[in-house]
């Protein structure tokens, strides 16, 4: 039995620059669900007549089943159409339909033809779940091409960006996302992969220069995870080495190239400020006690000897970056899901947060506009309690969320990372980011947990 779902969407651009965005080689890439990523096994990087793709569609826990379509129906500015060659499904024919509405507006329609699996019986509530999860699907995909059409810089000059820690968090979602933006992109590697990646041994310095040689920004993201495991006198220095003396030999090999990248965004922290429960803190204001404080004096002094370079240094002190595909969010999710999330301590310490989303458009923005430079604080104006998140985890996912985690039990279990990024409080205002003019894709902790969750609101019927 043939069923059909369709989802459709209106958006503020030409047709065919909505069409144009689909035509991207990375667009696939940028539409990945995070709470439930595909593996993209192999690629034409195109939707012309022909070309194929074979993903690994997640299923329950660890597994996952191939899925192979190819692209027919082509027609420029008008459709293309994605079937499936093997997968999951009895059959898969899905059209991506784009027609002119009114001047300067446009009209996206996901329409799918599909039949169940066979071991899959023919039911209302098996109907009904498939289609649940389309329409969080598309919902999601016409947000994210919705906002990188109407962001911040709707029509940026295409720079090239070098990369560090390109495999991490923020590397994951920021290449596919300067890539569809019309970017180029060049992943700084241990271990090259082709000739547009270049090699570099954080630990010995060494760093093969040629692909960086005039690149307009250097994005370092690279560094050992602050909030995994516990910190150990050896977990400390592995954290320190990883940023002071990573961030020091990355500057001192810029030293050595005749047209070294103009911008240097280095990924740093709020951690220098230290628990202020009292008090807001920005840019301006001073340093704080700890061990964090400390590492992220040192790492933020690194970066600026480029500056004796001529490189404009840009350093970004994110807060809780929230994604459902690592970090703080998907360590909680488990938890949660199970029913046994609740408030950390007494639940009134300040969360300061930012959606991956807007830590990749700031850095975007970090690399087109002159005017930023020195220190910028990546968190939301919207601070939240640590309860008043949980209570909107909780919601959302519709699990209780009255079990409180003991301050004792944490500070028992993971000592001195408890106590400085869990528990301590400080409200940290993004002064010099607002100031800039840059406004929040997610104002809300609602409408980013909405995004990473995939729960749209209850008036989206598709």
């Amino acid at each position: 039995m043939s069923l059909t779902f369709s989802f459709e969407s209106r958006f503020s651009v030409p047709v065919e620059t909505l069409f144009g965005w689909h035509e991207q080689p990375a667009a696939l890439e940028r539409l990945n669900l995070p709470w439930a990523p595909f593996r993209i096994i192999r690629s034409s990087r195109s939707i012309q007549n022909g070309s194929t793709v074979e993903l690994a569609i997640p299923l329950i826990g660890p597994f996952t089943k191939r899925m192979k379509v190819v692209h027919e129906g082509y027609e420029k500015g008008k459709r293309f159409q994605d079937r499936q060659i093997s997968g999951p499904f009895g059959s898969w024919l899905h059209t991506h339909s784009f027609r002119a509405d009114a001047e300067n507006y446009s009209i996206l329609d996901d329409t799918i033809s599909y039949s169940l699996p066979f071991f899959v019986p023919n039911t209302r509530l098996a109907t009904a779940m498939i289609e649940s999860e389309l329409r969080r699907t598309f919902w999601y995909r016409h947000q994210i091409v919705s906002r990188d059409l109407e962001s911040n810089t709707p029509s940026p000059a295409h720079l090239s960006f070098a990369i560090t820690g390109s495999s991490g968090l923020v590397g994951q979602s920021l290449i596919p996302f300067l890539s569809v933006r019309g970017h180029r992109i060049v992943r700084v590697l241990r271990s090259p992969i082709t000739s547009s990646h270049a090699l570099w041994n954080p630990k010995t310095g060494e760093l093969q220069t040629e692909p960086l040689e005039g690149v307009d920004a250097l994005v370092h993201l690279a560094g050992e995870n602050i909030a995994q495991g516990f910190w150990t006198k050896e977990k400390k220095e592995r954290i320190r080495a990883s940023r002071v003396d990573g961030t020091r030999r990355l500057v001192s090999a810029l030293k050595t190239m005749k047209n070294p990248p103009k911008t240097l965004i280095m990924a740093s922290a709020i951690g220098l400020y230290g628990p202020h429960r009292s008090e807001e803190v920005d840019e301006s204001s001073e340093r704080g006690d700890g061990f964090l404080a400390d590492v992220v004096e040192e790492w933020e002094s690194a970066a600026k000897d480029a500056e004796e370079l001529g490189i404009r240094v840009v350093c970004l002190r994110f807060g809780v970056i929230l994604s459902a595909r690592g970090g703080a969010l998907a360590t909680m999710l488990l938890p949660f899901k199970g029913g046994v999330g609740g408030p950390l301590g007494r639940g009134d310490q300040s969360m300061n947060w930012t959606s991956i989303e807007d830590v990749i458009r700031v850095i975007e923005r970090a690399a087109l506009d002159s005017t930023f430079s020195g220190p910028y604080n990546v968190v939301t104006p919207s601070t939240v309690t640590n309860e008043q998140f949980t209570k909107t985890l909780g919601s959302l996912l519709k699990r209780p969320t009255f079990l409180r985690v003991p301050a004792a039990v944490l500070k028992a279990t993971l000592g001195e990372m408890a106590e400085q990024l869990l528990l301590a409080s400080t409200k940290v205002v993004p002064q010099r980011l607002v100031a800039s003019g840059f406004k929040f894709t997610d104002p809300t902790v609602e409408s980013c947990l909405r995004m990473q969750l995939g729960c749209p609101p209850l008036d989206i019927a598709g």
